[in-house]
């Protein structure tokens, strides 16, 4: 396989990412392990640009129609789990960072590496930005933007 897409979860760091929001990174803050088996510690991880905007094309009408926001930007992955510190949260956003989540540096490290396309949408489901930790409470909107987001990465790998 030369193409991999990825849906996955996060939770908006940024103030203008919110609950429900898609956000497709294009670029990494790596504070988790994995990826420094596979890259320098100084190279930023990124997916790729092709596939990027193939999944700006194609999740854009999925949330005009939901009434989701679509973010294009920074993610900041980390292994620890609930160790993300307001200090943190407040200076990666500085950096514009949109998101935080567990895996999706890593995942852009393992492809860089190895040579293949990779893009990955990912789903927000709680706020960390802010004085208060807020959640989705919207599940049934939820499951309905996670299959339309199915949906559109199965057409943009089609058309990848």
């Amino acid at each position: 396989m030369k193409r991999f897409l990825v849906l996955g979860a996060c939770g908006a760091i940024h103030p203008l990412v919110r609950i429900l929001d898609i956000v497709v990174p294009t670029w990494g803050i790596r504070e988790e392990g994995t990826s420094y088996h596979y890259l320098p510690p100084h190279v930023v991880p990124k997916p790729s640009e092709r596939i990027v905007e193939i999944l700006r094309r194609e999740l854009d009408p999925v949330a005009r129609g939901l009434g989701a926001g679509l973010h294009l930007g920074g993610v900041w992955s980390t292994d620890a789990v609930y160790r993300e510190t307001r200090d943190k949260v407040r200076r990666y956003s500085e950096m514009n960072a949109l998101c935080v989540d567990m895996e999706s540096t890593a995942l852009m490290s393992v492809a860089m590496y190895r040579g293949v396309e990779l893009g990955i949408a990912l789903i927000v489901t709680d706020e960390l930005h802010g004085e208060k930790w807020r959640f989705c409470r919207d599940r049934e909107r939820a499951e309905l933007l996670e299959r339309e987001v199915t949906r559109a990465l199965l057409e943009a790998l089609a058309k990848a």
